[in-house]
């Protein structure tokens, strides 16, 4: 392991893997035909043929001893449907959890217990990618990165805690 260099990849709010993406995302800005062949990608492996996540992984891949491609490739594919980075103020979680009236939550319990389910990178590829469809295409770009690069037990069960901290109780 080099100077500066971690075992894994960390998409904390101020952790040097996110100004990366961030930096990737604002250069899609330019790149409107990138965004939108990135955006039709229906797989973490379809992204990964793409040469703006080869440049992006490149970037990123230093950062760590072990890095995985399929994992980043799943989040640069998510992160190209974002239209707002929300920042830190909410976790993608609770924002699926704030009420949208009284008595419902933004996304609905029985979507939220669904995506908890998923194990398979593919399958969250897809429920990811109409959640955000949900959100407006409005999530917080570390959150997301974060729970969907390292995505297992413990990640779903924090998403859990702050999901069902805002949701109104009828989503419990």
């Amino acid at each position: 392991m080099t100077e500066g260099q971690r075992s894994h990849l960390d998409f904390k709010n101020d952790s040097a893997e996110v100004d990366i993406l961030r930096r990737w995302l604002a250069g899609l800005e330019h790149d409107r035909g990138t965004r939108a062949t990135l955006r039709r990608c229906r797989s973490p492996g379809e992204v990964e043929l793409m040469p703006e996540f080869h440049r992006l992984w490149w970037q990123i891949k230093p950062l760590a001893t072990k890095a995985y491609p399929q994992s980043l490739a799943a989040v640069v594919g998510l992160v190209s449907q974002l239209k707002a980075d929300t920042g830190p103020k909410i976790t993608l979680a609770a924002q699926m959890g704030r009420p949208l009236d009284r008595d419902r939550a933004t996304l609905s319990g029985l979507r939220f217990r669904r995506l908890l389910a998923i194990t398979e990178r593919d399958d969250l590829y897809t429920a990811m990618t109409r959640v955000l469809r949900h959100l407006d295409g409005q999530a917080n770009l570390a959150d997301l990165a974060q729970g969907v690069y390292g995505w297992n037990d413990y990640v779903r069960k924090q998403w859990a805690y702050a999901y069902y901290e805002v949701a109104p109780n009828k989503e419990a």
